[in-house]
């Protein structure tokens, strides 16, 4: 029989039902196992009409453009996801080429089109109000602290190479709350020690000594850049071919911004746990 636990329920006029994926990680048992649940739900409940994969994320930001720029504490909703499968190197070079990729866009866009038309405001206003109150239901009973952490902690550091870090502005560092961004979300598999070209050294080439603390950052940054992402996740490739093989049209993965790695580094747990409290 089916093991897994389904919370069964409305919010609206919507009858919904969720469940807990396993935690997403680099080990193949983690994904296969995340989309073997969701293959089941959608097997389970076979009337299910739009499906929301909700979660953290990192933020890609855009250092000049204020209205591109994702900051920690915003909600990204996916137009499309793209996986990198995989990482294309110079087998003499040792320099990244390219990304292989998976692509899964849905055919019905109902979930990002509603946080982009003029009600997004009152949407966000509405469930930062519902978090306020889940919040307050959770004061006497949990000793984790789900308020939403103070602005110094949206530190948005630049890898130098050295192990040093800049600090660079927020292009809009008087905001202080939450904004709605809509585009395409991406996944990386587990990142792989490659060199990666950036002019820093002889021919284009990182050092060896760079090469350590930057690769993994230069890789994130490029696929974000090639392929325009807004958010990063750990990889649900798993989950979103479930959804698409179950044919199901609408769907989008939901990413609250945790931090400006992957969405799940230990640094910035305080954000993670203010948007598990969201969710």
């Amino acid at each position: 029989g089916d093991s897994n636990v389904y919370t069964l329920g409305r919010i609206g006029g919507h009858r919904v039902v969720a469940t807990k994926l396993a935690l997403i990680g680099d080990s193949r048992e983690a994904t296969t196992s995340a989309g073997s649940i969701t293959t089941r739900l959608l097997g389970n409940f076979q009337h299910i009409q739009h499906v929301l994969v909700v979660g953290v994320g990192r933020g890609v930001p855009h250092f000049t453009d204020a209205k591109r720029h994702v900051r920690l504490g915003d909600v990204v909703v996916s137009t499309q996801y793209i996986y990198g499968a995989d990482l294309v190197v110079d087998r003499q070079t040792e320099q990244l080429r390219d990304f292989t990729t998976r692509k899964y866009t849905p055919s019905d866009h109902q979930v990002a089109a509603l946080v982009t038309s003029s009600a997004a405001d009152t949407i966000l206003t509405e469930w930062e109000g519902y978090t306020s109150e889940a919040i307050g239901r959770l004061a006497s009973t949990s000793e984790v602290d789900f308020t939403r952490p103070a602005p110094e902690t949206d530190l948005l550091a630049l890898s130098v190479g050295g192990g040093n870090v800049i600090v660079m502005p927020h292009p809009d560092p008087e905001r202080k709350t939450a904004r709605f961004h809509v585009g395409p979300v991406g996944g990386l598999t587990s990142l792989k020690k490659v060199m990666v070209s950036n002019g820093n050294g002889e021919n284009g080439e990182t050092t060896v000594e760079e090469q350590e603390e930057k690769t993994n950052e230069q890789i994130r940054e490029r696929f974000a850049t090639q392929f325009s992402v807004r958010s990063i996740d750990a990889g649900f490739d798993s989950v979103v071919a479930a959804i698409v093989g179950s044919r199901i049209d609408s769907w989008a993965l939901v990413r609250g911004i945790s931090d400006y790695q992957n969405g799940q580094s230990r640094a910035n747990r305080v954000w993670q746990v203010r948007h598990h409290c969201r969710s």
